[in-house]
């Protein structure tokens, strides 16, 4: 027997639709779209720093879109990720710091996460990128 529907299941499913489709608009259109970025810029220049500065913003304000286009769901996310969450921002905002500082703070936090996720996610990729390349019929079978 199916299990019984809530009556708001339908507005639920259109609210996930809706927040996905939002992620989706966020996820592209690189600064300057599509023209070429290096051949324009000296390393070590003064403009190569600020092209890195200006994609580390873009990417920031993309994020912050990203909790706009998800708030509604905010609600119901894992207590634990926000305490880990917390726990890198008192490391990385820390006072008296000096930008390098952070900077290794954050390399030192970001590999920690990927050590601890990285081949899982890997794993999953493989894994889905063999269903795409299977036949139909032993997709629906792995399905």
């Amino acid at each position: 027997m199916p299990p019984k529907r809530r009556p708001d299941d339908i507005e639920d499913l259109e609210e996930i639709e809706r927040s996905l489709g939002n992620l989706c608009l966020i996820a592209d259109r690189p600064i300057t779209h599509l023209r070429r970025k290096l051949p324009q810029v000296e390393p070590g220049s003064a403009e190569s720093f600020y092209l890195c500065a200006a994609y580390c913003f873009d990417l920031q304000r993309k994020l912050e879109y990203t909790y706009i286009a998800l708030r509604q769901f905010a609600g119901r996310a894992d207590p634990r990720l926000a305490r880990r969450l917390e726990a890198d921002e008192s490391v990385l905002n820390a006072k008296g710091l000096t930008w390098k500082q952070r900077a290794q703070r954050a390399e030192r936090i970001m590999l920690k996460l990927y050590r601890e996720i990285g081949q899982e996610h890997d794993r999953t990729v493989k894994r889905l990128a063999r269903q795409a390349s299977a036949p139909k019929a032993r997709r629906s079978r792995a399905s």
